[in-house]
């Protein structure tokens, strides 16, 4: 008998009301059934440009990874045909393989709850998309949905800087600025699922126009789009120059990453972490812009306790959003009470 087939045997016992078990025996047993059967997350992580799917063990092991573009202008029902496509082409391919579950991480606001997106930057046209219940209608199994700049800071506290750490913050920088934040190894989300939104700490007064209608925000000033708009130059061209020994580009990274250090001494003074990772496209030029952060850093908390939190460079990558669906989906399917 094939795991898949004891997988579906076990959910169909969990349903049953046979009178015999009570519900919580039963989710004891087709626990401690499903452990035997090394089972796996197929998780999704998707982005305006990119979608990104794979299966993940408990191991933290990433199989069959694979990634296809996407468009921001599509409308939500092509985009979930697109995804429901590239899932069953994962199963198709891996018949010996148990899923749980489907854990998909996607940008903008939306609710673990009812797996509804409320809003995304990265699909303009998305609004209040249900896409658990569009998911869950055309595919045999079940899904939970996450914000994606969350889901890639549980990947890295489950795999990566963040291990161990009773606070942990990811802030991923690229066009834009993400964070997720993790406390004793829960996703803070507050109290409508909107916590985080780092990249709108205000640094400044003044400054260019951002995309929430404020002025000052920290993702006008450090992300991969806001070095462009103010040097007209883009980041990795930035980059290229500083290795090369251009001052002037050397100079530009150490500015950003005082901008920058400024915003992680707030993070600091409100949540007092272990560990803060930096992560994203612009997190290639660390070593570039980290003094900056360490100047005002030291500076900003060289009398508080915080001033011992480690700013370190992320190790996930583009792997983390994936990781910490798997993560967030075996607690969900398998360890739940």
């Amino acid at each position: 008998m094939s795991d898949r087939i004891i997988h579906a045997s076990i959910h169909e016992f969990q349903k049953q009301d046979d009178g015999f078990f009570r519900s919580s025996e039963k989710k004891m047993i087709a626990h401690i059934v499903m452990q035997q059967i090394n089972p796996h997350i197929l998780a999704i992580d998707l982005g305006g440009h990119n979608l990104r799917t794979a299966l993940v063990n408990e191991q933290a092991q990433i199989i069959d990874p694979k990634r296809v573009r996407t468009h921001a202008d599509r409308t939500p029902e092509a985009v979930i045909e697109q995804i429901t496509a590239e899932v069953k082409e994962i199963v198709d391919n891996h018949p010996d393989k148990t899923i749980l579950g489907i854990g998909i991480g996607v940008p903008g606001f939306a609710s673990t709850e009812s797996g509804v997106i409320y809003s995304s930057p990265n699909f303009p046209t998305w609004k209040n998309t249900a896409i658990k219940k569009e998911l869950e209608e055309r595919l045999p199994f079940p899904v939970i949905v996450e914000n994606d700049a969350n889901a890639a800071a549980l990947g890295e506290y489950w795999c990566g800087k963040g291990k161990g750490a009773q606070g942990f913050v990811l802030m991923t920088l690229g066009t834009g600025v993400g964070a997720g934040i993790i406390i004793n190894g829960e996703i803070f989300r507050g109290s409508r699922g909107a916590a985080a939104e780092l990249g709108h700490i205000k640094i400044r007064k003044d400054g260019p126009l951002c995309g929430c209608g404020g002025t000052g925000c920290l993702e006008t000033w450090v992300s991969g789009s806001a070095l462009e708009l103010e040097t007209g130059t883009k980041a990795k061209i930035l980059y290229q120059q500083a290795l090369e020994g251009d001052q002037k580009s050397k100079d530009i990274w150490i500015e950003m990453g005082r901008r920058l250090g400024t915003a992680l001494s707030n993070i600091a003074f409100t949540f007092d972490p272990d560990v803060i990772a930096i992560g994203g496209r612009v997190s290639q030029a660390f070593e570039l812009f980290f003094p900056g952060i360490e100047e005002v850093f030291s500076h900003n908390l060289a009398k508080h306790p915080a001033k011992q939190t480690s700013i370190v460079l992320s190790t996930c990558w583009n792997d983390g959003g994936m990781l910490g669906m798997a993560k967030l989906g075996f607690e969900h399917f398998l360890h739940q009470p």
